[in-house]
């Protein structure tokens, strides 16, 4: 795996993976940035919000539990002195589907939590609090 990053201007940067694809971080106005993108600790938390989604509708699609919908919110808190390293992440699932069973539910956010979701496994390894809950939307 490989990423290039580059200067755009200020505090913004682009940064392009092998395959083309590309993100954009700023910094907040009062850090010299414009605030037009997200920043890295947001992307950080972006990229743990899509990896845990990715690993729960694969895992509920394998234990032929199809969801209609996926949602996930998640809160972080940081330390209160740099490096301000995430120190909680709690993740709020909403899913649809039908037929969807609590029991596959569980099973699928505990297995993405413990064993398939790389970000937030390595955010939890680094002394972050994980913690998780969901609701099932009709």
């Amino acid at each position: 795996m490989k990423i290039e990053t580059r200067w755009v201007h200020g505090k913004c940067f682009v940064s392009t993976v092998e395959q083309g694809h590309a993100v954009i971080t700023d910094a907040p106005t009062q850090f010299g940035g414009t605030d037009s993108a997200q920043t890295p600790m947001e992307l950080m938390l972006s990229a743990a919000a899509s990896c845990a989604s990715i690993d729960v509708t694969s895992i509920m699609a394998k234990q032929r539990q199809p969801l209609d919908s996926c949602r996930v919110i998640v809160s972080a808190e940081q330390a209160p002195t740099p490096p301000k390293v995430f120190t909680k992440l709690h993740f709020d699932f909403e899913l649809s589907g039908s037929d969807l069973t609590e029991k596959a539910i569980e099973k699928a956010i505990e297995m993405t939590f413990e064993t398939h979701c790389s970000v937030s496994i390595m955010i939890a390894r680094s002394g972050a609090e994980l913690s998780w809950e969901y609701t099932i939307v009709k």
